[in-house]
């Protein structure tokens, strides 16, 4: 069974790989405008908009994978932890949740929200 690490470096490392096919289109268009004729420049130019749009296109989708694989787990896990612990609270309050703690628990789960985009 892999680890978590393990599963987030390799979506991470695929991120990576892909990264280098983005920069090779990205050479492939400086080289058509500083070295080659009009002809060249446009053959160039043709077959490197067919490569970005699939590179893109599969960048798009690696980038999601990685990000539920590394963020959206760690997310999970913090809130669920964060609300036992705030459920401790209650139960050792006699099931009355503070009014400060509360308070807490909205900010902290606000903050989640922005970053996640969610």
């Amino acid at each position: 069974m892999k680890s978590n690490y393990q599963e987030a470096w390799e979506a991470m490392n695929k991120l990576q790989e892909h990264s280098s096919k983005l920069n090779t289109i990205k050479d492939l268009i400086e080289t058509a405008v500083k070295y080659t004729d009009d002809e060249n420049v446009i053959s160039l130019l043709e077959a490197t908009e067919n490569m970005i749009s699939i590179y893109v296109d599969e960048f798009d989708d690696l980038f999601r994978a990685a990000w539920d694989k590394t963020i959206k787990p760690v997310y999970t896990d913090r809130v669920v932890r964060f609300n036992d612990a705030i459920s401790d609270i209650d139960t050792a309050n006699d099931g009355v949740l503070l009014k400060q703690d509360r308070e807490i628990k909205n900010k902290i789960n606000k903050s989640w929200v922005q970053f996640l985009g969610d």
